[in-house]
């Protein structure tokens, strides 16, 4: 899955991206349980959707709310399955929706999964650990998706496959921003750098400040990226930030 909002962009292979890759596999192999969590904006929606594209199996993708229900949980996970809008009993769409999960194997994907608690992932559990369904559950989430989960053994040992997602590191910048986008191809190692310490390593930043810097080029008519350039660019995203 390429960026649909910047031409020329490449997939970035890092090391977390790779390790979700076969993570995501794996759970889809065994029909089991995974997770992928880190802080907001290293790339984990991104890098799980690309691997949702390698499937062979349907997939479900859906994304849970703060207000999330169980009950919402089950009218989101059903309304994802089969395509159409459900209402009813709590016990009523749970039942359809194991009997439809029960029907073929398929891939369920639950984005920002810290939003659904204790009680919503519990609830998940619930379903995939029902005899009758079989389903590969990932859950995709920030650092507390994996706090909640760790906090009860229950949970925790039924995840098959746990990948952590974080900012690129100094190495994987200079290896992977190159081959992201053919404007990095041949800027100095040095400037790359200076330019990460406004991305902090997080493919969200990377990401907009490609997307700047190209409109910026194109805008002035210049043709390589210097120190100007790249000061200009992050202005226009706010300059530099502090540590999150």
């Amino acid at each position: 899955m390429l960026d649909s909002k910047l031409q020329g962009a490449e997939v970035m292979y890092t090391e977390g991206f790779a390790y979700t890759q076969l993570a995501v596999t794996d759970v889809v192999d065994e029909l089991e349980v995974g997770v992928v969590h880190g802080p907001a904006g290293v790339g984990k929606t991104f890098a799980v959707q690309y691997a949702m594209g390698e499937q062979d199996l349907p997939v479900a993708y859906t994304t849970a709310d703060r207000r999330t229900s169980t009950k919402d949980i089950t009218r989101q996970i059903l309304t994802a399955v089969t395509g159409f809008e459900h209402d009813g009993t709590r016990y009523a769409m749970r039942e359809e929706l194991i009997r439809v999960l029960a029907e073929t194997p398929r891939l369920i994907v639950v984005d920002e999964a810290q939003s659904l608690g204790y009680e919503g992932i519990e609830h998940m559990r619930f379903l995939h650990d029902d005899p009758r369904t079989t389903f590969a559950l990932m859950l995709v989430g920030g650092p507390n998706c994996w706090t909640i989960l760790s906090r009860y053994p229950q949970l925790r040992s039924r995840v098959f496959r746990r990948q952590e997602m974080r900012p690129f590191t100094d190495r994987e910048v200079l290896e992977v921003i190159p081959a992201y986008h053919e404007i990095w191809r041949d800027v100095d190692p040095e400037l790359l750098l200076m330019a990460d310490e406004f991305a902090r390593g997080h493919f969200r930043e990377w990401r907009n400040l490609t997307r700047t810097v190209v409109k910026t080029i194109a805008r002035l008519g210049v043709d390589e990226v210097d120190e100007d350039l790249i000061v200009m660019c992050t202005q226009q995203l706010g300059g530099v930030r502090e540590p999150a």
